[in-house]
């Protein structure tokens, strides 16, 4: 008996170790190995993501200042008319995007602006009327979700992990599959009960099945961008798409000798009239005198958001058609860059679809955040009695013995850099918290207070530009950065008088003094009250370097003035 038995344990032993090393069980590990050690930001992005789809619907509910109800015989204005009206009611705000929604006759037409102190805030006016119905901080809970869901409050640090999601997504869905071999028999598979940890496995693989859909749109579509952001953008990989066409900018002597944009009522009839079919409801305004208005708008294209919709540039002065960028004219692979935002979001449906796709995107959502924390809950109930047999604790324990005590163990068991479930990616995962409580908390203060609340603002005083009193600042990037650095582009905004831009026909910044006025440096662009440039810093900068402005006048009259770069004055 025992001469037989021998050889069918060894057997059993060596079918375990094939076992372990097919393909199935290497998917089953790196399927727990992605899910769980990001797992507090991943469940993060994921759950943000599912509130960021219904974000307009949020605030619809919050305010009634985004609310209209249609009366018969009402007519739904142009943008271009919204526009103008505030342009001639609020002179001083710097209105950057209008959209008005003709395809939601319940939701008010949208205009963004900056504050003079710097802050962003949207008016909701009545499309029907043109009656302002109130004006909303930018932070709105939907919006909150929104950019917490885009960056985490981090900039582009934030964008590049939430990116790195879309790997892990689809890493997870690729796996997922191969480690539960014949999956599509289990659709109608019921959970076992009776044991927490295998209902929890049954109910994780049940959900997964029935959300292959979403995981496979979100996991596309986020790999996607991480490609492009950062991959091709900082490290030279290869871009996959033509770059989408530029908007162009008006030549020298396309300018007129005055100043004086037409009406943007005008702008938009005539380029309806230009392009029968197309329906404008987005207007972004020339940011200076070269610039162009760009109109966009929609023909019944498929997967295509309204802001990347067809786009006509056309001049503020005569109307007149510059350059277009229309959907039909794209290629394959810019036609499929267009389309990861929709499938990502969700935000593809039209007419009465609008709001079941909506629903269908934010119930996947939820879907994927349930898989992501009971991946973790599974793998870690399945890793603690592993972790204890390995006594990790004890080696590190009989070297001090005040260490000793079951509570001091305990506490070692949490704190440790390895070992555990999430070992020491613990301690990325309460990084990438704190960093996002820092920057929502720097955000609201910008918010709520503008440049004043931000500590660490450079700022350039107040002197004389010719007849004008001119000042700047620059804000910090990320906490403790300094805002000025030798070799990268930092954003200088810049304060300008009403007044004086009435006179001033382009106004220039510069790091060192401009050799010639041909080539005085980067135009100064923005809103009436929101002007800035995004400037390049040389490496060879030092505190002996200047900032220069330089500006000309519609009467061709040439100011300039200067001050550190480095400035000793910080608030």
């Amino acid at each position: 008996m025992t001469t037989t038995a021998q050889p069918k344990r060894l057997s059993s032993t060596r079918e375990k170790r094939r076992k372990k090393l097919s393909a199935q069980y290497i998917a089953w590990w790196i399927h727990s190995l992605f899910g769980l050690k990001l797992t507090l930001a991943l469940s993060l992005v994921l759950f943000t993501g599912a509130i960021a789809v219904l974000a307009e619907e949020i605030d619809w509910l919050v305010y009634p200042e985004m609310r209209v109800e249609r009366q018969p015989g009402q007519v739904h204005l142009s943008p271009g008319q919204l526009a103008d009206q505030v342009k001639l009611s609020h002179p001083e705000l710097s209105v950057y995007y209008v959209q008005t929604y003709p395809d939601r006759p319940y939701l008010a037409a949208q205009i963004d602006f900056d504050r003079p102190d710097g802050s962003w805030g949207k008016l909701w006016i009545n499309p029907y009327t043109g009656t302002i119905n109130g004006e909303l901080d930018y932070l709105t809970p939907g919006r909150f979700f929104a950019d917490l869901h885009g960056d985490l409050f981090l900039g582009r640090p934030g964008r590049i992990l939430v990116n790195f999601t879309g790997i892990l997504v689809l890493m997870a869905l690729i796996t997922g599959l191969i480690a539960y071999p014949k999956f599509w028999r289990y659709f109608l598979f019921k959970p076992r009960t009776g044991n927490l940890r295998v209902f929890l496995g049954d109910l994780h693989k049940l959900v997964g099945l029935w959300s292959l859909w979403i995981v496979l749109c979100i996991g596309l579509s986020g790999s996607w961008w991480f490609y492009h952001f950062p991959l091709a953008f900082y490290m030279d990989m290869p871009e996959l798409v033509e770059p989408r066409k530029s908007k162009p900018l008006l030549d020298y002597d396309q300018i007129p000798e005055s100043p004086g944009f037409m009406p943007i009522t005008e702008l938009v009839e005539s380029t309806e009239k230009t392009f029968p079919g197309m329906q404008i409801n987005i207007v972004r305004p020339a940011e200076h005198n070269s610039d162009v208005y760009t109109l966009i708008g929609t023909a019944d294209e498929w997967l295509l958001t309204a802001w990347r919709g067809n786009k006509v540039f056309v001049s503020p002065y005569t109307g007149e058609v510059i350059d277009t960028d229309m959907a039909a004219d794209r290629t394959i692979g810019q036609r499929f860059d267009g389309a990861m935002g929709p499938l990502h979001y969700g935000n593809w449906g039209t007419g009465s679809g609008y709001l079941p796709v909506r629903f269908a995107w934010f119930f996947g959502g939820l879907a994927m955040t349930f898989l992501s924390i009971s991946g973790m809950l599974i793998y870690y109930k399945r890793a603690r009695k592993a972790t204890k047999k390995l006594k990790q604790y004890h080696w590190f324990a009989q070297r001090i013995p005040a260490l000793q005590s079951e509570k001091s163990q305990n506490a070692w068991r949490i704190l440790r850099p390895f070992g555990g479930p999430m070992s020491g990616f613990k301690y990325l995962n309460i990084l990438v918290l704190v960093g996002m409580c820092i920057g929502f908390v720097q955000f609201l203060m910008f918010q709520t207070a503008g440049v004043s609340a931000v500590p660490n603002v450079h700022r350039y005083p107040a002197q004389s530009l010719g007849p004008w009193q001119i000042s700047a600042h620059i804000m910090p990037g990320l906490p403790g950065q300094a805002p000025v650095r030798a070799g990268e582009n930092t954003s200088l905004n810049v304060n300008i008088p009403i007044d004086a831009l009435e006179q001033i026909k382009f106004i220039y910044a510069r790091v060192g003094k401009p050799r010639t006025l041909r080539a005085p440096g980067s135009i100064i662009h923005g809103g009436v009250s929101s002007k800035h440039v995004h400037l390049p810093v040389p490496a060879r900068a030092n505190q002996s370097s200047k900032l220069w402005l330089t500006a000309e006048t519609w009467d061709g009259e040439f100011y300039q003035t200067s001050w550190p770069l480095f400035p000793t004055e910080k608030e």
